[in-house]
């Protein structure tokens, strides 16, 4: 008679065994299934990083709420629209790694923009790389000329 309480809560248990797992908790902040942290590492500075973060907000017309630095690490926080952007950049030797969040409430994350800005990051990145090879193709002495 004293077990009905230890079976009850037992069979309640059941159907909410995979209820973290649905919601995307996950603690090693991967982009899995329900994931709302996107992360991605570039070749290139922590300096040059930053720049580009500060031209995708800036051509997105996203103003920057607040900062928190470190030595190592660079967190950027972004509010428009009453979505919460969250960029962190973290030095990784010669690297920097870029994860951004973006949540529409507690509940709702905004993956899309995450993912969105985490592209434009790199897509300026690489332009700038582009850029300065195009310059140096430039210098070289043109074909049929020899010193």
């Amino acid at each position: 008679m004293k077990r009905w309480p230890f079976l009850l809560v037992a069979i309640l248990c059941i159907p909410l065994s995979g209820c973290l797992t649905t919601f995307g908790a996950s603690s090693d902040r991967s982009d899995t299934t329900g994931g709302h942290e996107l992360d991605k590492v570039f070749k290139a500075s922590m300096s040059k990083t930053d720049r580009a973060v500060r031209k995708v907000l800036k051509a997105r017309k996203l103003k920057i709420k607040g900062i928190k630095e470190d030595k190592k690490i660079k967190e950027i926080f972004v509010s428009s629209g009453g979505t919460k952007v969250t960029i962190i950049l973290e030095k990784v030797g010669l690297q920097t790694q870029v994860t951004v969040s973006a949540k529409k409430s507690r509940f709702f994350t905004d993956i899309d923009t995450a993912r969105a800005i985490l592209n434009e990051i790199g897509a300026n990145l690489a332009v700038k790389k582009s850029k300065k090879a195009h310059k140096k193709k430039k210098k070289s002495t043109p074909p049929g000329l020899t010193s």
